[in-house]
């Protein structure tokens, strides 16, 4: 993959169009793509980390801005990492597709 920005530029604009709000930045950590700055409230802050960087065969964000392998059925992959990540759990209660204070949130939302 040659995105030197990791795609922050065109991840920051869909996060506006799919009203996700915080600041979006590179993640300082390892193996992580980007940071998002959460803050749901003026009494609480969130700091996660989601995607991975470098990414073995990208997303489906990284298909859309055309820098990974079109020959592969990126539909496919697409549907099968949502259907991965609809059976992860939180305590048991909440999928963390759905909650904000997961990284797979943001994934979901953002990069498939």
């Amino acid at each position: 993959m040659n995105l030197s920005d990791r795609g922050l530029e065109e991840i920051k604009k869909l996060a506006i169009k799919k009203k996700i709000y915080g600041e979006i930045t590179i993640s300082p950590i390892k193996n992580k793509r980007f940071r998002i700055n959460y803050s749901p409230n003026a009494a609480t802050h969130h700091i996660i980390d989601f995607g991975v960087w470098p990414p073995k065969v990208g997303t489906y964000f990284d298909y859309k801005l055309k820098q990974v392998d079109m020959s592969l059925d990126w539909k496919a992959i697409r549907k099968a990492w949502i259907a991965r990540h609809k059976e992860i759990y939180i305590d048991n209660k909440i999928r963390a597709i759905d909650t904000k204070l997961s990284p797979d949130y943001y994934s979901y939302k953002l990069l498939w």
